[in-house]
């Protein structure tokens, strides 16, 4: 597993890095052109062979788990509307954590 709390890269940096699973900070990555996206999806997930992505860094700090950001702040819509088709061109299963609830994030993955 690999946490990538903070959306940007640096390029080549996780070249030899294999991670099943990427906890993948997506913190204002709507105000990103479409282009860094796509480089940071594959700077970070594709490089790394993941196979689930656990989208990381939406949260309010202030208000609680259970809310994302406020659009003036984030649209969160906008950025899974960008990551989503490249999960799914690139087979990877993308998810969202549940605040205080136990998870697997290996389960599944064989």
């Amino acid at each position: 597993m690999l946490l990538h709390a903070s959306a940007n890269f640096r390029p080549g940096a996780l070249c030899g890095v294999d991670a099943d699973v990427v906890y993948l900070g997506v913190g204002n990555l709507d105000r990103r052109p479409a282009g860094f996206v796509r480089a940071y999806w594959d700077e970070v997930v594709v490089t790394t062979g993941a196979r689930r992505v656990v989208l990381v860094h939406w949260d309010d700090f202030f208000l609680g788990l259970h809310r994302s950001l406020p659009y003036v702040m984030d649209d969160l819509g906008v950025t899974t509307g960008r990551l989503l088709p490249l999960a799914r061109c690139d087979a990877v299963d993308v998810v969202m954590p549940v605040a205080w609830q136990p998870s697997a994030p290996l389960a599944g993955l064989g």
